[in-house]
């Protein structure tokens, strides 16, 4: 056993046995449940035709040590189980038939020795003689681990999952009692674990002054520096071998490997650089500083960095439709390019909107028109809808007063705009006279609501107008001038 900085401080040995490495637990009253083997040579052809004369046969061997060391209890698997119980070949020179890989302890101290290929609890009446499954969880038979593999119910409630074998992808899932997935782990490179423990646990052989680094503010366009001090509390000289982040707003700026001498403090250089970012992100990575030593032993050590990007700009507003002239019918949205409030800090809302939204006929001076105000959800946009029709050919005026701000204070800094009104539908028919009765041009079935008519061709002077439109029962009868 090894303390946070990897100094060896205790061990444990089997009595009388070898010991099996496959699993072992520190139990909370200091006493210690260790695997061994025990090996006879037995005559299997006793037992079977085919067997071996002198095969080695391995049994496993259970034994509770107290804190000194002592045997206080022992159980051995030729004592309970006979080796024909076994699917293994007994005419082989070895015969591995009960093969332990996890210890555990229940509820009433009883010890038991569990293989798992999926989690699965069991309700047990032992009155009753009866078992009883009431969960399980089998990733959807998509995960299969031919060796290894454990299960762990956490105080949590969840339940911690080590796939073995030779799986790398999931290696370990942590799920809730739903089934939902709370933590996933996948190995590289094909690595593998025989069980998957999970407790606090923090490295003291070396590590980083400070658990977080907060850049601040970036202002857009500098590359913001910080030096991280991590110390080697070790006798050995160390190296930073790898670096990892999740994102690419921060990044190690150093050549690896990254020497850390025994007994020193040394400087990583870390740079928040997140280009290409909006105003007002937030950012938030995980570093993970990785020393691997001989390829076999990985031992890391993690700081959060912290940083954001103020946002200074005003918000920004387009109307749709975006046009000098408007059908009578037109609904009005009024867009921002961010979610805006009041500029006293309140929440808009449909009710409130009517007081920084003005729409009046001719100019700001005009009489009200009744309209109906609709906030978006994601405080993006106005709906501005008229009560009924506009009426044709009429000027409306459109205010946004400087009353509003975005969520990081900016003020707004208002808009105004008229519109001018054609008929809704489009036109039924459009017919254009000379100021003689001539008809120059007629067209059928307009339905945008712009129509341009090429008049170069004509003299100057006076021409008719008749328009007949779908919403309107009457005709409309405008004179018009060309220079």
């Amino acid at each position: 056993m090894m303390d946070s900085s990897y100094q060896v401080v205790d061990s444990v040995r089997m009595e009388n046995y070898l010991l099996d490495s496959h699993d072992f637990i520190a139990m909370e009253n200091g006493h210690f449940l260790i695997f061994g083997l025990e090996l006879r040579t037995m005559d299997l052809s006793t037992l079977v035709d085919t067997g071996n004369v002198a095969a080695t046969v391995k049994g496993c061997v259970i034994q509770e040590l107290d804190a000194e060391k002592n045997v206080i209890f022992e159980w051995n698997s030729f004592d309970h189980y006979e080796i024909t119980d076994t699917y293994k070949d007994l005419s082989s020179s070895s015969v591995d038939y009960v093969h332990p890989n996890a210890l555990e302890i229940d509820h009433d101290g009883n010890k038991r020795n569990p293989s798992y290929s999926r989690a699965a609890e069991y309700e047990m009446d032992e009155e009753a003689r009866t078992i009883e499954l009431v969960w399980k969880y089998d990733t959807n038979k998509e995960v299969f681990g031919k060796t290894g593999g454990s299960t762990r119910r956490l105080p949590s409630g969840t339940t911690l999952l080590g796939y073995g074998g030779q799986i790398s992808d999931p290696a370990a899932r942590e799920v809730h009692p739903d089934g939902s997935i709370a933590l996933e782990l996948s190995f590289d490179n094909n690595m593998r674990a025989g069980r998957v423990l999970k407790f606090p646990w923090r490295t003291t052989l070396f590590e980083p002054v400070v658990d977080s680094v907060n850049f601040g503010e970036w202002d857009g366009y500098t590359e913001k520096v910080y030096l991280l001090q991590v110390k080697n509390n070790g006798l050995h000289d160390l190296s930073i071998t790898s670096t990892a982040l999740h994102g690419n707003e921060f990044r190690v700026d150093e050549t690896l490997p990254f020497d850390l001498p025994a007994g020193e403090t040394s400087l990583i250089k870390v740079v928040m650089y997140p280009e290409g970012s909006p105003e007002g992100s937030v950012y938030h990575d995980i570093l993970t500083l990785n020393a691997d030593r001989d390829s076999t032993e990985r031992i890391a050590v993690q700081v959060h960095l912290l940083g954001h990007y103020p946002d200074i700009t005003s918000p920004l507003v387009s109307l749709s439709p975006d046009t000098d002239t408007i059908q009578t019918n037109a609904v009005i949205q009024i867009l921002f390019n961010e979610s805006v409030r009041i500029s006293d800090g309140s929440e808009l809302t449909d009710e409130n909107a009517g007081s920084v939204v003005v729409f009046r006929e001719e100019n700001e001076n005009g009489p009200d028109v009744p309209v109906t105000l609709k906030v978006s959800e994601d405080k993006t946009s106005i709906e501005i809808s008229p009560l009924s029709e506009l009426d044709a050919f009429q000027h409306y005026f459109l205010k946004i007063r400087a009353e509003l701000e975005d969520y990081s204070g900016n003020l707004f800094a208002g808009k105004e705009k008229t519109f001018t009104t054609t008929p809704s539908l489009g036109f039924e028919t459009l017919d254009i006279y000379s100021i003689s009765g001539q008809l120059i041009h007629s067209r059928k079935g307009i339905s945008d609501p712009i129509y341009s008519v090429n008049l170069s061709n004509q003299a100057p002077g006076f021409y008719l107008l008749k328009i007949e439109a779908k919403a309107h029962a009457e005709t409309l009868y405008l004179k018009i001038t060309k220079n």
